[in-house]
């Protein structure tokens, strides 16, 4: 995944767009392609180490270096003016907003 600071997101509050590449056009870790996970609450059921987990509540934010705003993952509600330019359905996007419910992710193993 690698952020497009210079494709806004129509239609959303100070969004940027995210893409993804092919396996054979993955050009290694960059800015635009580093991600840090962030624990949404300090202590939580899994105590307050600094440890992320399956289940546990994180925001996914943008490398600090890439943009003069905290950026981070969030997700709007397909509408008639919001959706993905390509699918055209519910739309993920690099955020400078303040935190909200949209920007929150929970961790989850594909075989639960």
């Amino acid at each position: 995944m690698c952020i497009d600071i210079g494709d806004r997101v129509p239609n959303v509050e100070e969004g940027y767009q995210v893409t993804t590449t092919s396996v054979g056009q993955n050009p290694g870790p960059m800015t635009r392609s580093v991600f840090t996970l962030k624990r949404e609450d300090a202590t939580d059921m899994f105590g307050d180490d600094e440890y992320i987990r399956y289940g546990q509540k994180v925001r996914i934010a943008s490398s600090d270096y890439l943009f003069r705003k905290a950026l981070s993952l969030s997700s709007a509600k397909h509408s008639p003016t919001i959706c993905a330019p390509v699918s055209g359905k519910q739309v993920a996007f690099m955020s400078a907003s303040r935190a909200d419910a949209n920007g929150c992710w929970i961790i989850d193993h594909v075989d639960p």
